[in-house]
């Protein structure tokens, strides 16, 4: 539905959605696995913004619970978020959708477990699958990276992505100063005084 004098641009943005539906229909997280459907709640206002759209945080809130839960699950232990990886937010969440995760777990290594997620919504707009990723948790039992206890598993998608993480990992400590060097923004802060 279009606003009176909008309705050029609301055609022109209702083209570019379908021509756009393809390419969102692309495979989403594999997982080793059996999925769960781990969740379904209600998009309700105190989870938007406007009133109108859920807020992406909020989801990312929820995400980060539902897929500790799956991880928990399957091999319990304290875990950490380590990294939240690819997530594609595919289609707004309207306030009134119903909201469905399903998890499963696509990658385990010695010390991590990464479970994969999928969010779909129904409700007046139809079923739309609206995103997809995946989060990585660390074991931390004992204070430091430790031992999941579980045999290795995972495919080529979920390999490259831990070698990315490694190696992002290795980048950033690369990045740490020196013992005794000052930061550059407090000596930049300094330096202003």
């Amino acid at each position: 539905v279009c606003d009176r004098g909008w309705e050029g641009l609301c055609r022109y943005f209702q083209e570019w959605r379908s021509a756009a539906d393809t390419v969102l229909e692309v495979e989403g997280p594999v997982a080793s696995g059996d999925w769960r459907l781990v969740s379904h709640f209600l998009a309700m206002p105190e989870d938007s913004i406007d009133g109108v759209l859920m807020y992406g945080g909020r989801l990312l809130f929820k995400l980060d619970e539902l897929t500790f839960v799956e991880a928990f699950r399957l091999f319990p232990t304290i875990y950490v978020t380590a990294s939240v990886n690819k997530i594609v937010f595919r289609r707004p969440i309207y306030v009134g959708d119903i909201v469905s995760v399903s998890t499963g777990v696509t990658y385990v290594g010695s010390t991590s477990v990464e479970v994969g997620f999928v969010v779909e919504t129904f409700g007046f707009r139809g079923r739309r699958r609206v995103a997809d990723g995946y989060f990585t948790f660390v074991n931390m039992a004992g204070g430091r990276p430790s031992e999941v206890g579980a045999p290795p598993r995972g495919d080529e998608a979920a390999l490259r992505r831990k070698e990315e993480s490694v190696r992002e990992a290795r980048q950033l400590r690369a990045l740490k100063p020196l013992e005794g060097d000052v930061p550059w923004l407090l000596q930049l802060f300094t330096d202003s005084r």
